[in-house]
């Protein structure tokens, strides 16, 4: 698993922590990326093209992380989401985060919401499908036909640094 793989690696010139000044600009590339797939393609395939995609990895994992996110929260506006998840670093350490305060989220949701009115729904559930929320709420379907939006409660997302 290639992403996984990244957050074990030693941090290189590529995988600095930093947002570059065309950070949006790579997200949008993305986003034409995943609208111009044809058929799914599977986790590690898609970070490594994210890789390339983006000016260095660390956006590359952001992109990967919060773009599903991003795309999950503007499908489903009427679900009461949550403002803040939990991020768990190299140590094990688990920190409560706001998403208005994660600078890369709020740069992939204004880009997210710009693009949104005029991507096909394909293309909305190809991204917004890779989310773990997606999956959540589809599963929940599945097993309650009598559920509704606003009535779905997240637990706070994790990700894992």
């Amino acid at each position: 698993m290639k992403f996984f793989n990244f957050l074990l690696k030693s941090k290189t010139h590529k995988s600095k922590d930093f947002i570059s000044p065309d950070f949006a600009i790579s997200v949008e590339n993305v986003i034409r990326f995943i609208e111009s797939l044809d058929k799914n393609i599977n986790e590690d395939v898609l970070f490594e093209i994210l890789c390339k995609l983006c000016k260095n990895d660390f956006e590359a994992q952001e992109i990967y992380v919060f773009l599903p996110i991003a795309f999950v929260r503007l499908c489903f506006p009427k679900i009461n989401w949550l403002e803040t998840y939990n991020e768990i670093d190299s140590t094990k350490k688990e920190i409560k985060r706001e998403f208005k305060n994660t600078e890369s989220y709020q740069i992939i949701f204004k880009v997210s919401k710009k693009h949104f009115q005029t991507l096909s729904q394909e293309t909305m559930i190809k991204i917004a499908g890779r989310s773990a929320e997606f999956h959540a709420m589809n599963q929940l379907f599945l097993d309650n036909k009598n559920a509704k939006l606003e009535d779905i409660k997240f637990t706070e997302t994790t990700v894992i640094r």
